[in-house]
């Protein structure tokens, strides 16, 4: 039950995907346009689980070769998210107690992810499930920025409906 459930939670992150997120903007346009490109790949993660999650249904496991893509995909995804931590000429630190908060979301859900995903992974039985929990500690941190960032700023269906993956993608991480 809870993997068909995390099955209909990747598909509304695929369908956010293409929904306007915020300013009539999707995900897709901002990785066309190439300007918010960072921002929108981590949103691509939806579909990767999607297809994961059902070959987990249909075979029980994922194969090594499968394993070895989704978790290249998960430290990928978590690359291209920080890459906008590398200081560039022009670019500082933030200036406002808002930009701030926008910072260090991403951090903190990050490492708040890690942490679940090293206890899940001394758990024997959660050994099937490491592939899908990497996707989530991948997903969540872009996810919660994006969501803080937009929500206040014109927000469209997209940011709503990733904030149901956000909450199910979560849980299922924590438990």
């Amino acid at each position: 039950m809870k993997a068909r459930l995390l099955i209909v939670a990747s598909l509304l992150g695929v369908v956010t995907f293409f929904l306007p997120y915020a300013s009539d903007t999707s995900p897709l346009q901002a990785i066309q346009d190439g300007g918010l490109w960072r921002l929108a790949v981590p949103f691509l993660i939806p579909f990767v689980a999607m297809v994961a999650g059902g070959l987990q249904i249909q075979h029980g496991n994922l194969t090594t070769g499968q394993r070895r893509a989704v978790f290249g995909w998960a430290i990928a995804t978590l690359l291209v998210t920080f890459s906008g931590y590398i200081p560039t000429s022009g670019a500082g630190f933030p200036s406002s107690v808002g930009e701030w908060i926008g910072y260090l979301i991403p951090l903190a859900v990050a490492i708040l992810g890690a942490l679940f995903f090293v206890r899940h992974r001394r758990k024997d039985e959660s050994a099937g499930r490491l592939p899908m929990l990497a996707l989530r500690v991948a997903y969540l941190p872009n996810a919660c920025m994006c969501i803080y960032a937009f929500l206040t700023n014109s927000p469209n269906i997209g940011v709503y409906l990733s904030i149901v993956t956000t909450l199910l993608y979560g849980f299922d991480l924590v438990t």
